[in-house]
């Protein structure tokens, strides 16, 4: 069955081992078997959400000599067999988990969110291998995957099998004879072959390495397929998922969840909100009633943050107004007024096919004063994309003096 995917996957998460262990224990850091019934209460995280798949002791077999059809552990250890039919259980079968992703198994397996890098001749390469030093620090769960753009016999000959996904154990950054290199170390999950490229365990250049270097990336010189070393100057093919964007990674605190859907299928209407991370997070439904300006809030900071290429600047730049579109079903008008003096503003929709002015704002003519110092926003929901036609404005804008009524 081709589930390198799954293999490497698990063998990257395996690198701590508590982090397996939690998918068979129970609150109280007991194993979650039943032996009465020989089952197991694995913990797998389904969408967001996590829940307990019964399974048990019995697997596949080609035969009794061959023994499981599929994966196999080492020393009869089955845990590897066992999150194997959990995974096999939420998905539908077996056949249903031949091929995958190993991002599906990194989230579902530890409930952490995940990132793509790829690495291609558009990609900002340094970005990339500081993305992997961060996650080595950090502790993350990586994988990759060995592209199929060279032929096979390329591939051989350094080692690598093509199109595989390997488990990613560290990205290290090392001086050797004053020059400054970049290793990534991986592992092959099915240990068939071993990395024979730069920095091989027979390549003069692994013999430059210090004792203490070698130690820093855990070395070993046995040819069990188990350690593959890769100069990070390759750059072709290759696609990382780290545990958790740098984006997401926020101080403790509160914070607000505005979620809008647009369902395809009136029949499920169901959705997970998740969160991941050392300490607990609390989750607390809230109306709108309750947070009311949190729309206008979010869209003039996503204003905020637009080029200003895109503003049409005035009063000596110390105001703006933009119109944007976004992919949450709004278009927005944005008013920021950074004067020391009101802002009279008239906006006149002159073609609004498919789009409505949100409340307070309604009809096609918007009148409103920005004080100093302030901001407003005009929401314009999608009433439905099939009709939109565009839109149209025109604008009047005057600024008071202080000695105006």
């Amino acid at each position: 069955m081709g589930n390198c995917y799954f293999l490497a996957s698990l063998s990257a998460i395996a690198e701590n081992p508590n982090r397996i262990k939690k998918l068979f224990t129970q609150e109280n850091n007991e194993l979650s078997y039943n032996k009465e019934f020989g089952v197991y209460n694995i913990k797998i995280c389904v969408q967001g959400q996590w829940k307990n798949v019964i399974v048990d002791e019995f697997f596949p077999c080609i035969t009794k000599q061959r023994g499981p059809a599929f994966t196999r552990g080492n020393d009869g250890e089955i845990w590897v067999l066992l999150l194997e039919k959990a995974w096999a259980k939420v998905n539908g079968s077996y056949s249903e988990i031949e091929k995958g992703l190993t991002r599906e198994c990194l989230h579902d397996f530890t409930g952490a969110p995940v990132l793509q890098l790829w690495l291609d001749d558009s990609s900002n390469h340094d970005y990339v291998w500081h993305e992997l030093l961060r996650a080595e620090k950090n502790n993350y769960v990586m994988t990759c995957g060995s592209g199929d753009g060279k032929s096979l016999a390329d591939y051989q000959k350094v080692g690598i099998l093509k199109g595989q996904p390997y488990s990613l154990l560290g990205a290290y950054e090392i001086n050797v004879e004053g020059k400054e290199t970049r290793i990534l170390k991986l592992r092959n999950p099915w240990q068939v072959v071993e990395w024979r490229g730069k920095y091989s365990d027979n390549d003069a250049n692994f013999m430059k390495l210090t004792h203490q270097q070698k130690q820093l990336m855990g070395t070993k010189e046995n040819a069990d397929g188990s350690l593959s070393y890769i100069e990070g100057t390759q750059k072709r093919d290759r696609e990382v998922w780290t545990a958790q964007p740098q984006d997401q990674e926020l101080e403790a605190g509160v914070y607000y969840i505005y979620t809008k859907i647009d369902w395809n299928q009136s029949e499920i209407q169901d959705f997970v909100i998740s969160t991941y991370g050392v300490n607990n997070t609390i989750l607390t439904e809230i109306t709108k009633y309750e947070c009311p300006e949190f729309l206008r809030n979010i869209y003039i900071d996503h204003a905020r943050n637009v080029s200003k290429k895109s503003k049409k600047l005035m009063h000596n730049k110390n105001a703006w107004v933009l119109l944007e579109q976004t992919d949450d079903g709004y278009f927005y008008l944005a008013i920021q007024n950074s004067t020391d003096q009101p802002m009279q503003c008239e906006f006149k929709f002159s073609k609004l096919e498919g789009l409505k002015l949100r409340k307070p704002f309604t009809g096609k003519i918007s009148n409103f004063t920005v004080p100093s110092n302030n901001f407003e926003v005009v929401l314009i929901k999608v009433l439905d994309y099939n009709d939109l036609q565009g839109i149209q404005i025109k604008q009047s804008i005057i600024f008071k003096s202080k000695d105006q009524n």
